[in-house]
């Protein structure tokens, strides 16, 4: 699976953004708590882009609810491209089965770009005795309900995919869900659960040490 970053603004159909663009400072709303990559593109391109276009773009982070929360802000902005979300693929999931969204993820915003795809990465504190996908799929086999597995928050691919190992394996991990990868990651370091799903680029540095 992979995780695709991608800015999305709210845009008025009527050129309301006509030639000069942006005529003040713009609002980079990150659908992601501080210190995970989808917050660190999302400074990465506040910076370059306010560079180019000679007006700041200021980067707010705005996790909680699989993006719903930052979704919903930047839904009921201004439309004119002054307000824009920096978001994962978790508002297209949210799309696809939320029934009471606050907001229409079709009508209400229109995609700017990709900055970033990245591969979904298992992994496992070293207090666990799991080598491989085998060894903790037997583990959790033995065990059933008592291992449980961290994700950056409810509807978020990374909570799909464990729940997709759970139907592929015939398993049952507990979801934790978090209000950002990095707090999910942070629990698992310390021990505090077991298991995690995220992206490769969320967990490099902690494999790395």
């Amino acid at each position: 699976a992979a995780l695709v970053s991608a800015a999305w603004t709210c845009f008025a159909h009527t050129g309301a953004l006509a030639q000069h663009y942006p005529g003040k400072p713009v609002r980079l709303i990150v659908a992601a708590a501080p210190g995970g990559i989808t917050d660190v593109l999302g400074r990465l391109l506040a910076q370059r882009v306010g560079e180019r276009l000679g007006q700041p773009f200021v980067s707010e982070n705005r996790g909680g609810a699989a993006g719903v929360v930052a979704a919903d802000f930047v839904a009921k902005a201004p439309a004119d491209g002054h307000t824009l979300i920096m978001t994962n693929d978790q508002l297209v999931v949210q799309a696809s089965f939320a029934s009471k969204l606050p907001f229409d993820p079709i009508k209400d915003f229109a995609p700017i770009g990709i900055m970033a795809r990245g591969p979904v990465v298992l992994g496992v504190h070293p207090s666990v005795k799991a080598t491989s996908v085998s060894e903790l799929v037997a583990l959790a086999r033995a065990q059933p309900g008592k291992l449980a597995f961290s994700s950056c928050g409810n509807g978020t691919v990374l909570h799909l995919a464990g729940e997709l190992l759970n139907l592929a394996a015939g398993i049952d991990l507990t979801h934790v869900p978090y209000r950002g990868c990095a707090p999910a990651m942070a629990d698992v370091v310390a021990g505090q659960v077991p298991i995690f799903f995220t992206v490769l680029g969320n967990a490099v540095p902690f494999e790395k040490s």
